[in-house]
This record gives C-alpha cells, sequence and structure tokens, in this order.
C-alpha cells in the first residue's frame, strides 16, 4: 500500500514522541570547546576555541579549569560571530595568528595572552577579504625565524608573495614581489639560522630560494626541472644549512646554488616513495628511505655524503612507513613494523643497537603515531580503524611501555595534537559527555582528564 509523504512524517514524529517519553532516545553528544592548532608560549597554552555566544575566538590554558578562558573576543556580532583564529605560532615570547573582523577582513594578529595585548599588526589587505593562502599540501601558515614570522600573503595589490613581520606595523612588510603581475605562491618555508628557504612552483619544476627578510637578501637557489617536493616531512635543519628530499635524492644546501649538494640517491619506484619523514635529533638527521622493494629502511646523516648512512631494516611489506624520531635517554625511539605488530623501536644508531621495544598487539589498528618527550617518558597515540584510539607511554623499556587510556578522535579530525608544557602533556579528545574539548596527562589513569568542563 502506497503511503502519502504527510503518513511517513506524522509516524516518524509519533516514534520520536514515544521515545522520549519511555527515555529511549540516545541523548545528543555534546560538541564540546572543539580546541584545534595548540601551542605553547612559555607556561601558556594556547589555541583556537569554539563556545556560546563568542563562536570561535582565541583561547588561553595554564592547565587548570581556572586558568583556561577566552582571551578575547575579537568579532562580535553579525555577519559572523567568529574571527577564527588559525595558522597560530609562537616567536619572540608572542603568539602570532590570522584572524577575521567585520572592518578589516582577515588580518596578521598577535598577542601577550591578555585581552589589551591582542590586537591587529598592521592592515595588510584593505577591505574585508582574506589575506592567508592555505596550501592542501602545507598546513603550517606562519613560521617562526627569531623573533620574527614569515608567511605567504595576498595584499590585493600584489599576487601571492612572502612577507614578513616583527609584531609591529613598520616591521611588517613585503619581503620581494618575485613574480611582477603575477604569483609566486611560496610555500615549505623553513627557518634556518636567521634566514628562510622556500619553495615556490614553475610547471613541473620547483624553485628553492632564501631570504633574510630583505629584497636584496632574497635570492634563488636552485632550479629543479622536475621535482616531487611538496611535504614538509621532506625537510629538516641541521648545522645552519636545510636538508630536503627532491626527485628521489636526500640534499643539503647552505643557501648557495655551488653549496647545494646531493648527499645519497636512493630508489625512485613512484612519485611518492622519496626519503621522508627527515627529524632533527641528536646533532644528526633520521630519516626513512625507500629500497628497491618497496619497503622503508632507517637512514642517518651528519649532513655528509660519507656520514649518510643505512642504520638498520625493519621487518615490513611494502608500503609499510617509518616515522616519530624521538631522543631519548641517548637513544632514539621510532615507530614501525614488528614481526607481527606495529611496534615501538629504539637505536643506538647501529644495526646491533637496533631493537624492538614492544609489538602492539591489537585487531583494531592502523599505525603507532604522534612519538612526544614529555620529560624522561614518551607519549604516543595507538590508532585504529573504528575510531577508537589509545595514549600510551613509554619509558624505553619493554615493561615500561603500557596503555595509559582510551581516548576518541576529535570530531572532522584525526590529529589528538600532542603537546608537551611542563611536565604535562597536554591534547585534545573527545569524550560523550564533554563533547571535544582539551585534556591533560601525567601518564596515569587517573591524571588523565579533561581540564575544563564547558557544559
Amino acid at each position: 500500500m502506497k503511503r502519502s509523504a504527510s503518513t511517513i512524517v506524522l509516524a516518524v514524529v509519533l516514534l520520536v514522541l514515544m521515545g522520549v517519553a519511555t527515555g529511549t532516545v540516545a541523548a545528543r553528544e555534546p560538541v564540546g570547546l572543539q580546541p584545534r592548532e595548540l601551542v605553547r608560549v612559555g607556561s601558556t597554552l594556547f589555541f583556537t576555541g569554539c563556545s556560546e555566544p563568542a563562536g570561535c575566538e582565541l583561547w588561553r590554558s595554564d592547565g587548570t579549569a581556572g586558568g583556561t578562558r577566552m582571551v578575547k573576543d575579537i568579532q562580535r556580532g553579525l555577519p559572523r560571530n567568529s574571527s577564527e583564529p588559525h595558522g597560530l605560532v609562537a616567536a619572540g615570547g608572542r603568539l602570532f595568528f590570522f584572524a577575521w573582523d567585520q572592518v578589516h577582513g582577515e588580518e596578521l594578529w598577535v598577542s601577550d595572552g591578555t585581552a589589551g595585548g591582542t590586537r591587529m599588526v598592521k592592515e595588510i589587505r584593505a577591505g574585508t577579504g582574506n589575506l592567508s593562502i592555505n596550501y592542501a599540501d602545507d598546513a603550517v601558515q606562519l613560521v617562526a625565524v627569531g623573533d620574527r614570522v614569515y608567511f605567504p600573503a595576498k595584499d590585493g595589490r600584489n599576487g601571492a608573495e612572502l612577507w614578513v613581520s616583527d609584531g609591529t606595523p613598520d616591521g611588517t612588510h613585503l619581503v620581494r614581489e618575485l613574480t611582477p603581475g603575477g604569483s609566486t605562491y611560496p610555500q615549505l618555508v623553513t627557518a634556518v639560522g636567521g634566514r628562510a628557504f622556500f619553495v615556490s612552483y614553475v610547471g613541473e619544476g620547483a624553485v628553492l630560494w632564501v631570504t633574510d627578510g630583505t629584497w636584496q637578501g632574497t635570492h634563488r637557489v636552485r632550479d629543479f626541472v622536475w621535482s616531487t617536493f611538496g611535504w614538509r616531512s621532506q625537510l629538516a635543519v641541521l648545522n645552519e644549512r636545510l636538508l630536503f628530499a627532491a626527485n628521489g635524492r636526500l640534499w643539503s644546501s647552505d643557501g648557495t646554488r655551488a653549496g647545494t649538494r646531493i648527499l645519497r640517491q636512493y630508489p625512485m619506484l613512484d612519485d611518492s616513495r622519496h626519503p621522508s619523514n627527515l627529524s632533527t635529533v641528536g646533532g644528526q638527521v633520521w630519516f626513512a628511505a625507500p629500497s628497491a622493494h618497496g619497503n622503508e629502511k632507517l637512514w642517518v646523516t651528519d649532513g655528509s655524503v660519507d656520514g649518510t648512512r643505512l642504520v638498520a631494516d625493519p621487518p615490513g611489506k611494502p608500503g609499510s612507513q617509518i616515522w616519530g624520531f624521538t631522543g631519548f635517554r641517548g637513544a632514539i625511539l621510532f615507530s614501525a613494523p614488528g614481526p607481527r605488530w606495529p611496534s615501538i623501536w629504539r637505536t643506538d644508531g647501529t644495526r646491533a643497537g637496533t631493537t624492538l621495544v614492544k609489538g602492539i598487539d591489537s585487531s583494531d589498528f592502523t599505525a603507532l603515531l604522534g612519538l612526544t618527550r614529555v620529560r624522561d617518558r614518551v607519549f604516543f597515540i595507538e590508532f585504529g580503524y573504528r575510531r577508537n584510539a589509545r595514549l600510551w607511554l613509554s619509558d624505553g623499556t619493554t615493561a615500561g611501555t603500557r596503555p595509559v587510556a582510551w581516548i576518541r578522535y576529535p570530531e572532522f579530525t584525526y590529529d589528538f595534537e600532542l603537546t608537551p608544557m611542563d611536565g604535562i602533556l597536554y591534547f585534545v579528545n573527545r569524550s560523550p559527555t564533554l563533547g571535544t574539548e582539551l585534556w591533560r596527562s601525567d601518564g596515569t589513569r587517573e591524571g588523565t582528564y579533561a581540564v575544563k568542563d564547558l557544559r
């Protein structure tokens, strides 16, 4: 029998009302503060948080409920009730970020953690348009170089070019217009000493640049006719040189063409297989590089050709990855495949000294990520398929590697944003009773809880 739309709607309404009456309708999970972009400045943790009626604004926390509060309601009222702070970065003891208001649009802001000390740096782009540029493969928008920040921006007069700011109007300016009448789209901006390296793309190729923040001090380092630049994990800094992976090779550069050289060539099985996860730890750069069989091997370099060497070949199938290099008690902890399960390993830089710490035996996992050192311990996340995850702790031994607590992925993201501050780990977690909030952990189940309940 064919039923009308009104009959179906009435039936649904009756079912809902019956559920409410009998208490069988599941309560809606709270949204929570939804913190994101956790950044430490001294003993203060800054982040973007969303609350009613203020919307999404800049927040701060000292790790206590009383010390967790909104810094400033930058945008009030219509047309939208949020300034949406983003690109948060610490430089010179201050926080820099982008924010929007109905008078100036999106601009660069700076904060000392107080409402009075949170201000727009300069109106770079007239009107209410967007200043910042979002790249799909590079989420970092502001990069600290000493006390200044560099950032790609469109000011409405020039194309997408590199800018620099020291937090004052006079100290905020275009570095150099590299593409007159067009856009350079600078990406992968990286601090090396007091300078910034960055990459621009031309057709299928790429150009490596370096700048000291002045027109005269900005120059082209080297052109790459065909390049696989594209990920921040392909970059590291060692002894005021930029180490980077491109075209299946590991390179080193001092900012001059003559000083830019190849350290090692690796098998280029496809565009996605190249040296990756470069991490500077203990005066060396650790990284994963593909073998001819497709699995990754552990490598280390001191920045020289002779000092670039294979460390170990953890067991793994083609496509398996090595990541999370973290210095700990004179050794390096990292995540890599084990004989059966994703595992935590440690190495002293030798094949014999590369040993399995613990394999995480689970039927619902994908990887172990987010290795974060907090004083004499290392936290990490066991990621699961069904939006389940566990927070773990390790002291570098099998017995001392143990689960701390079950946690849930924050809404709309898989990033828990593990951030250490004053001996405590802070992270974003989602719970059925609180929603997505800022949490803290001292490594014990009892000491793992939400910093503040904003219900």
